[in-house]
């Protein structure tokens, strides 16, 4: 039940803006979590979050700058937690409002 709102975020929200998306990561246990270079408090530890990559071909400034004006714009004030990684890679959790 704890991933329902962000897969709905995912689906009515960031898939409209970026095309179909696809789950690289999801839960994880602590062992694989430290492994991955996850933060000690990652959501997904608690299945509150994804890692996901668009199927479409996106550069990687045309995708940020996609994502972090929908962040700052239409997700307004959700608790929407977005992680922009190297390359197309990216987290969305709805734990609270973060961006890193």
């Amino acid at each position: 039940p704890r991933i329902v709102p962000t897969l709905q975020l995912l689906r009515d929200q960031v898939a409209p803006l970026t095309g179909p998306l696809e789950v690289v990561s999801g839960f994880r246990t602590r062992d694989y979590n430290q492994r991955a270079g996850g933060a000690s408090g990652s959501r997904h530890l608690w299945f509150e979050a994804v890692d996901v990559v668009p199927v479409r071909r996106w550069s990687r400034a045309a995708l940020h700058q996609q994502l972090v004006a929908w962040w700052r714009g239409p997700a307004g004030r959700q608790k929407v937690g977005l992680g922009l990684y190297d390359g197309v890679r990216f987290h969305l959790d709805t734990w609270r409002r973060r961006t890193w």
